[in-house]
């Protein structure tokens, strides 16, 4: 657990950043789930690596999907935990040719507002205290997911990556709140992304809900623990391949922005 003297500093970093308010790489063939609850620093990413998917008239090309879904602290009631920090961040990468998961990422992230997790919260989500304790803070696990995912990008040779998550929270809020929270820009490819519930809806003619129930309509099971950030991000990511077979075309009109 790290010292008082380091948590001073972080939590002084994270308030300086209070008053202010996507990014791309190449796969690995087999299924890996890389864990990074150490504190070394990932060198920086540079946003010009890999480039966002590419327009081609109202098509894109993509090569690759990266399926994103944060956790969160919080409390019981809605808004009774203010500021919420990002306390897991998983990232599951999907080739749309093959339709398969390739990679995973996870890293827990130490919260530094309110460190100490709620009850509620280590129940809804299975994310313990000693879990957050050990991880780094946000700038380091942000640094460490993007590193992470340029060098399988570029390991599998992808080279047009998009983001998707279950509703638009995650990258049109959470991560804009983070990255105010901790004083840092939000890189350009984490700006655009397919919400899998209007993909859901292109498919299936019926309204996107939750994951849960997306899952039962399209005959998947659920795997893991829902409220898990990488076994949703896996259960999406299995939604996704199953539209894939059923035939999802993609075009621009279909992304997200918060640009």
């Amino acid at each position: 657990q790290p010292g008082p003297s380091l948590r001073a500093h972080d939590l002084a970093v994270a308030l300086a950043g209070h008053r202010r308010a996507k990014r791309w790489s190449r796969s690995g063939g087999a299924m890996l789930e890389t864990n990074t609850d150490n504190r070394q620093v990932s060198p920086a990413v540079g946003d010009d690596l890999v480039p966002p998917a590419r327009d081609v008239g109202s098509a894109f090309l993509v090569d690759c999907f990266a399926v994103l879904d944060f956790e969160a602290t919080c409390g019981s009631k809605a808004g009774e935990f203010e500021p919420q920090e990002v306390i897991e961040l998983p990232i599951v990468l999907v080739c749309p040719q093959k339709r398969v998961v390739v990679a995973e990422f996870r890293t827990y992230v130490r919260p530094l507002f309110r460190p100490e997790l709620t009850e509620f919260c280590t129940e809804l989500t299975g994310i313990r205290q000693s879990q957050v304790d050990e991880a780094p803070a946000w700038p380091e696990a942000f640094a460490q997911a993007q590193a992470w995912l340029d060098a399988h990008l570029a390991a599998e040779g992808f080279r047009h990556c998009v983001f998707v998550t279950c509703g638009d929270w995650d990258l049109q809020t959470m991560l804009v709140n983070q990255c105010a929270l901790s004083q840092q820009r939000i890189p350009d490819r984490f700006r655009q992304w397919w919400n899998v519930k209007s993909l859901f809806r292109n498919i299936t003619h019926k309204r996107g809900g939750s994951m849960k129930m997306m899952l039962n309509e399209l005959g998947l099971p659920l795997h893991g623990r829902h409220h898990s950030g990488l076994d949703d991000s896996r259960n999406i990511a299995s939604i996704l391949i199953e539209l894939l077979r059923r035939g999802l075309a993609l075009d621009q009109t279909m992304l997200s922005r918060s640009w």
